[in-house]
């Protein structure tokens, strides 16, 4: 495969002028400058960490790689760290929404903070002016069922066609760069740049780009039984996703047993090594290759709700956050256990 340049090198000028000593100005400045040939949405990791004699890091910045409930968060915000000896004072920002509403999810993309609202049929996007300092509404959309063409009937118990239709190819499902353009997800279509790379609205989607590797969870919107994973070996630079030819489709495990229908959802994916992570609303965690879909992970009982919504590499494993208990949990390419740290 062909090596490109990212056209605008992610090149990072980092003079560290927050780091001050207790009675002295700053003694020191750091400058690095990361290039990168070929940019498939891959984890760029930690750029420095500096410890002192104790082993207790100081002063660190890196790049974030984390999958926030339902999700990505954007891989090019670069986060500082600083252990200093001084009380930090924080703001927060005014609300959009009372505490009866859930599903708020922060964004950041081309420089711009907003928040994502998903509840029910609603999805609304609020970006913060910081000139007024208030939360301004950017869009709204309303998705009144979540099968489009389809109803269930609660006394037959039964799918049948609807007589409304609603166009949700385009429901907005998480946004990453790759290669300095945004690689967007919908429902059932893609678009990089300003071009359209992939639609099948015969099915609902949820995508994932990490390493060159496109991964989703696939729904058949005519008949809710059925679901299943692809994997995909693509580059948006390549053009139009062929997905019979480009990706290896695996049927979902869970479907082997007698359900009406399918209600699982995806929480959150993250990448470990060569392997994708997709964490369920049902309590299990699969572990996904081209060639294999494993589970990872199961809760132990069908009356306890363990749900992972969050994702994120850290030094040589992946941190998984679980809800409801709060704790965190790791995976090391084998198993998932609790995590304690060092």
């Amino acid at each position: 495969m062909k090596k490109t340049v990212i056209l605008v090198t992610l090149i990072i000028a980092i003079a560290v002028s927050f780091i001050y000593f207790r009675y002295s100005n700053p003694v020191w400045s750091l400058k690095l400058e990361l290039k990168i040939n070929e940019d498939k949405a891959q984890p760029l990791g930690t750029l420095f960490s500096l410890k002192n004699k104790y082993d207790k890091t100081l002063y660190s910045a890196g790049f974030q790689n984390v999958f926030n409930s339902y999700l990505p968060g954007n891989r090019r915000v670069l986060s500082f760290s600083a252990n200093l000896d001084q009380e930090i004072k924080i703001k927060t920002f005014d609300r959009v929404f009372d505490d009866n509403l859930l599903g708020a999810r922060l964004m950041v993309f081309k420089n711009i903070l907003s928040m994502f609202f998903k509840f029910r049929a609603i999805q609304s996007f609020f970006d913060f002016n910081p000139i007024s300092q208030q939360w301004v509404l950017a869009k709204k959309e309303w998705y009144p069922n979540s099968y489009g063409k389809l109803k269930f009937n609660t006394k037959t118990q039964e799918w049948s066609p609807s007589d409304q239709k609603w166009d949700q190819a385009y429901r907005f499902g998480g946004v990453t760069s790759v290669e300095n353009k945004p690689l967007v997800f919908f429902r059932s279509a893609i678009k990089y740049g300003d071009r359209e790379v992939f639609k099948n609205e015969k099915f609902s989607y949820h995508f994932y780009y990490a390493s060159g590797v496109l991964s989703a969870y696939k729904k058949d919107l005519n008949d809710p039984t059925k679901s299943s994973f692809i994997h995909c070996v693509w580059h948006p630079r390549q053009g139009p996703l062929k997905e019979k030819e480009a990706c290896t489709e695996h049927p979902n495990p869970e479907l082997s047993r007698p359900y009406p229908m399918d209600h699982s959802e995806v929480l959150s994916f993250g990448i470990f090594k060569n392997q994708i992570l997709i964490s369920m609303n049902n309590g299990i965690i699969y572990a996904m290759t081209k060639d294999q879909l494993k589970v990872v992970f199961k809760k132990k009982s069908e009356r306890i709700s363990w749900q992972g919504y969050n994702m994120l590499t850290w030094n040589d494993v992946l941190l998984i956050g679980q809800y409801p208990s709060g704790n965190l949990y790791f995976y090391d390419g084998n198993e998932i256990k609790p995590f304690v740290p060092a």
